[in-house]
Formats: structure tokens, sequence, C-alpha cells
């Protein structure tokens, strides 16, 4: 009877004790708890996943780190002199001096994505294999044609076919932005460059001679010549306006890089709003060009001006020291204008949740009850 007594009394003893507990004292409020289960009444701790960067799946698998160092090393053995000489060139030729800026900013694009950076995988695609053999192709061919640029050109082909056998299609995705801008650093092959620089030496000179003309100065064009009075200022090969244009490009190329939005982002977005960055986007590549034949155009009227009514050595000065300083901001502002402009041009639709949508006013029937 005793044993009994007490597991009865054992059993009633916790509501006793409950009682007693709060009896002891007033009840204080509980906290609310912090979202993602943080807070001090919440009995588990759950940790929110964190929007940082985080390490690819599958990296410190012994055959992707193996394959990895042999990529690597294969590439130290193959590329070192193309990468000895392309630095040679950047120190050389004012035209590629950006060239030294091109790798660090390739690798804070991929940094800048990496919230959608893929897990890393040896995947055996053909696509892969491709790439590699056009990389050795045009390897071979600089060897047999003595084209000294091929060299160079390989080295995005090389990058893009290694991404695609250690990550696959998704991988080349990833750092397709990263790869596509290391073709800013290689040099243009003579021909081309040649192709380009005529016609921008032609319209140069017409924009030259039409500013100048619209400050009052008598201005003529002859050929690549800009006839001022007895002042004859020549649009030579340097002044085409390629530099400017290149160093234009590569800008309007980082900006639509660094406006991309991610997969998650985009998702989330309306489709106005997505179909407005593309727009802005392509207006900003669109008018590189533009932007580049204006600024250069100034570039070489104001050195006219100089040369007209102020001593030679300043025009001088200003033609090749100053000027590519000088321009490179103008064109910055010239492209945040066209910008400014494309994105005016569309206005932002806000989509409406259904409790924000105003309901119409019902109609009174009152007229007719009192016909």
């Amino acid at each position: 009877m005793k044993r009994g007594r007490n597991k009865t009394s054992q059993r009633r003893h916790p509501a006793a004790q409950s009682v007693s507990l709060i009896s002891e004292g007033p009840k204080q409020p509980a906290k609310p708890s912090m979202p993602g289960g943080l807070g001090p009444n919440s009995a588990t701790f759950t940790r929110r996943p964190s929007a940082g960067w985080q390490r690819p799946a599958g990296w410190r698998r012994p055959e992707l780190l193996v394959g990895g160092a042999a990529l690597m090393a294969a590439f130290a053995w193959s590329y070192g002199p193309v990468l000895v000489k392309l630095w040679r060139i950047w120190g050389s030729q004012p035209d590629y001096s950006h060239g030294y800026l091109v790798i660090p900013a390739a690798a804070y694009f991929a940094w800048a994505r990496r919230a959608v950076c893929p897990p890393l995988a040896f995947r055996w695609n053909a696509l892969g294999f491709l790439l590699l053999l056009l990389s050795a192709a045009l390897r071979a061919a600089n060897s047999l044609l003595f084209i000294g640029a091929l060299d160079g050109w390989s080295l995005p082909f090389w990058a893009a076919g290694t991404a695609c056998l250690v990550g696959g299609m998704p991988l080349l995705r990833w750092l397709l932005p990263s790869i596509g801008f290391l073709a800013f650093m290689i040099p243009l092959p003579y021909r081309i460059e040649g192709a380009l620089s005529l016609p921008l030496q032609r319209v140069a000179t017409q924009l030259t001679c039409w500013l100048l003309q619209c400050l009052g100065e008598p201005a003529i064009a002859d050929g690549n010549v800009v006839m001022i009075h007895d002042t004859r200022l020549l649009v030579a090969e340097a002044c085409s306006g390629l530099r400017i244009f290149i160093s234009v490009f590569a800008i309007a190329y980082a900006f639509c890089v660094l406006t991309s939005a991610s997969s998650a982002d985009a998702e989330n977005d309306a489709a106005g709003a997505h179909w407005r960055r593309w727009w802005s986007r392509c207006a900003v590549l669109l008018g590189a060009l533009p932007v580049a034949v204006v600024a250069n155009a100034l570039r070489i009227a104001v050195t006219g001006l100089l040369k007209l009514h102020g001593p030679d050595t300043l025009a001088e000065r200003f033609a090749h020291d100053f000027s590519g300083w000088a321009m490179l901001p103008l064109a910055l502002m010239l492209m945040y204008l066209v910008f400014w402009y494309a994105d005016g041009l569309l206005l932002a639709s806000e989509a409406l949740l259904p409790h924000q949508v105003i309901a119409p006013p019902v109609p009174s029937h009152q007229g007719v009850r009192n016909a």
C-alpha cells in the first residue's frame, strides 16, 4: 500500500510542483524568438545558411587535386613563354599597357559571382577536348605561319577547355565572363589592327574638322590631315583611337559582368526588370564605339587648338602625355550618360500583390429603383 501511495504521489507531484513554481512569483512574459530558431526560448538552435562564399563541393577529392596539379604543371610548361612574351608587349606597346590589369580583373569577376559556383568534378566532356584541340591547333598554326598573336589567342580556348573538363558546362558558364575578359590582354593580329585603325582614322579626321568648324576655325580634311590655316595636323595611326576603343569596351564589358544578377535574384525579379537590365547592358556595349570615337576626336581637336593658339611644346605634351589620362575619365562620363539615357527609356513596372489591387466601385442601383 505504501508503494501504491508513493506511485500516486509521484504521478501527482509534477502538477503540484508546477503549481508551487507558479505561485512563487509572477510569470514573466516569454520573449519572442529570433528568426531561424535563435532565441532564449527556443529548444533547438538552427544555423541559418550564410550568403557568403563557400568552397565548392568535391574540391578535396584526390583525383581532382591530382588532376588540377597536373593541369597547372602542363600550363606552366606550355604557356610560360607565352605569358613572358605578353608581359613584354604590355610594357613596350602603349596600346596594350592595360594588360597588367586584365588577369586580376578576371579573377575578381569570378569572385564576384562566387555565389553561383557549381561543384567541381572531373567529367569527360567532349566540348572540353574540342576546345583543347583548338588551342593546340592555334599553337601549331603559330609555329607554321609565324603569326605571333595566335599563341596568345590560344590561351582563352585552353582555359575554357580546362573548365569544361574540371566542372562540365556549369563551371564553363560560371567562368565564361572571366575567360572572355582575357581577350583584352592579347594583341590583335597586325592585319586586323590595321583594318580597324584605317576607318577609325578617317572618322576621327572628319569629326575633328566638324568640331573645329563649330568653334569657328577654318578646318579642312585632306585625307588623314586636318588643315587649319597654314597648320597641318596629321591624324596618324597612333591617333586612330583604337587604344581608347579597347579601354572603353573593356570597361563596358566589366560593367555588364558586374551588374549581371545571379540566378536566384533573376528568379525573384519581375520580368520587366530583367529585360530592363539586359537592355541597359546591350546599350552600354553598343555605345562603346561612338563614345571612343567622340573622345578621340575631342582629344585631336584640343591638340589642334593648343597648336594654333599656344606654344608647340604644350600641344606636344598634351597629345602624348596628358591626353591619355584626360580622355579616359571623359569616356567614362560619356558611358554613364549612355547608360542613364538607355535606362530611362524603359519605365520600371511594379507587380502588385492580390490584396493591393483596388476593386472597382460597385455601381448603385438606386436610380433604377426610384424609376
